[in-house]
């Protein structure tokens, strides 16, 4: 973990390289939520079988360091601290004491990268969220519907053939098939033109902007979205270590994570249902 944190410091001190930032994306999905995880003490076994805990939990872990550098910062002199450096260095602070608490864990609490991926020609539904951005981008220079097509169509017919191959499929292709087709379907109308779409979603974003704007937030807001750490704590804390526009933060990285919800229903259907049955509540 010494090595991937400061792969993580290097990776968020150079995000303007798309290379970097990719990593840093990588890192803080993984990496703070496997410490935490192991501090838990929670199996490695819990984790490959319920996949989504490892991305949740580095959530939780951005969301309360943010929220503690945002509070502690400015009594020691730091008036804006949902910005790079300091929201990093309560990274170097906080994962390292997950470490420390995760220190003496047995070996069935180590997770190890292979455990999740699993073999890598089953990654190929991660194809379909990728040809989703670029039919985005077609329609939106007039070029055309027939990939956005082509996605519904790919999806529209792998559901229904995973589903009846579900009993000779291992549960981490069906997990993969799940997310991709899932985020797939959502990226098709949330990458749409280079801003964000919806109604209320304005207002949120709206609210974002403003954190990351001012660098801060504060405790006491009225304003139900201002009070709201995922739509204004977490979201600046992304923007600060990734970089890029914020708007990005709510037309990619959202759906990325709502796209975990059917594999987490999935992974819960199958204590109760065969795997076929899971599979078909979580599609």
């Amino acid at each position: 973990w010494i090595f991937e944190l400061v792969l993580l410091d290097v990776a968020v001190a150079g995000h303007s390289l798309w290379l970097l930032r990719a990593v840093a994306v990588l890192l803080l999905a993984v990496l703070p939520g496997q410490l935490l995880l192991r501090a838990l003490r929670v199996p490695a076994a819990s984790i490959c079988r319920y996949v989504a805990y490892l991305p949740c939990a580095s959530v939780a872990v951005l969301v309360a360091t943010t929220l503690v550098v945002d509070l502690v910062g400015p009594p020691l002199g730091v008036h804006e601290p949902l910005r790079q450096w300091p929201l990093l260095i309560g990274l170097n602070l906080a994962l390292p004491g997950l470490a420390r608490l995760g220190h003496g864990a047995t070996a069935s609490f180590e997770l190890k990268s292979s455990d999740l991926i699993g073999r890598m020609h089953w990654l190929w539904p991660l194809l379909l969220p990728l040809a989703s951005v670029v039919a985005a981008v077609r329609l939106d220079n007039g070029e055309g519907n027939a990939l956005a097509i082509l996605v519904l169509v790919a999806v529209a017919v792998i559901i229904p053939t995973c589903t009846a191959l579900a009993d000779r499929m291992h549960r981490r292709q069906m997990n993969l098939v799940l997310y991709g087709s899932g985020l797939a379907l959502m990226l098709l109308t949330s990458m749409r033109s280079s801003y964000v779409i919806g109604f209320d979603i304005n207002s949120e974003y709206f609210d974002l902007h403003q954190t990351v704007v001012n660098g801060i937030w504060h405790m006491g807001h009225l304003n139900p979205y201002e009070a709201m750490l995922g739509l204004t704590v977490l979201p600046a804390s992304l923007h600060a270590l990734i970089g890029g526009q914020d708007v990005w933060i709510f037309k990619l990285g959202y759906p990325a994570l709502f796209a975990l919800f059917p594999v987490a229903a999935f992974s819960l259907g199958t204590r109760f249902l065969s795997r076929r049955a899971a599979f078909v509540a979580a599609a």
